[in-house]
């Protein structure tokens, strides 16, 4: 499959992972996503995914608006969706407005769940990658278990803490040389397999991972 064959969903935590783009810390995020979407030839989308409640107090849509404001254009045209309150309702972004706001899930779900409902309503067949992120080991990284057919999955955890047992390969990003440890550049896995990247904490951390994620893409085998 050539390069601008491939076409990928990311499926991107808020809180803890990239909230932090409010406070003028989005420069690396920024270099990192820009060099994904060259990577995939500018077909990239992104969903936002959030625990939080999609009405009142607790509802990120304000936060979320005001963060992307700080991202270049032609990166905010990438978010596409929004996932709320366990996975319970599904938004449209659409010129930085939400847009026919619509229930996907009647009981409150994983966000595992949320990406397999979200992958049915919207995805397009030619999706070759998911890419997951978030921080939190327990809620995001149960993303990585979702069933999304034949797509490649990879998981961006940014954190620093030690992982229990993992039935998939571990990659540990240094941060030094802006790429994964020589195991992962050697890493071609089969078009079903999954592996995590371990990477620091918000979206400084993000920003690098998807640096690593599209050297390895780029330089990945033809399987």
């Amino acid at each position: 499959m050539k390069l601008m064959d491939k076409k990928a969903i990311i499926f991107l935590d808020y809180n803890g992972t990239f909230d932090d783009v409010n406070e003028g810390k989005g420069a690396i995020l920024f270099h990192g996503l820009s060099k994904l979407n060259r990577v995939f030839d500018g077909n990239i989308q992104i969903v936002v995914i959030t625990s939080a409640l999609a009405q009142g107090n607790f509802s990120i849509k304000e936060d979320l608006i005001g963060t992307l404001l700080h991202f270049p254009k032609y990166l905010q045209s990438k978010f596409a969706y929004l996932i709320e309150e366990d996975c319970k309702y599904l938004s449209k972004i659409e010129n930085l407005y939400f847009k026919g706001t619509r229930a996907i899930c009647p009981h409150d779900g994983r966000k595992k769940d949320g990406v397999e409902i979200c992958l049915k309503s919207i995805a397009n067949r030619d999706t070759t990658h998911c890419i997951f992120v978030g921080d939190d080991e327990k809620v995001d990284l149960d993303m990585l278990n979702a069933d999304v057919g034949n797509r490649k999955k990879i998981m961006l955890l940014a954190n620093r803490r030690a992982l229990s047992y993992q039935n998939h390969p571990i990659y540990k990003l240094n941060l030094n040389c802006k790429e994964v440890y020589e195991d992962m550049k050697n890493f071609i896995p089969e078009s079903c397999n999954a592996f995590i990247v371990k990477t620091t904490q918000q979206s400084y951390g993000v920003g690098k991972g998807f640096e690593a994620v599209s050297n390895w893409i780029e330089k990945e085998k033809t399987l």
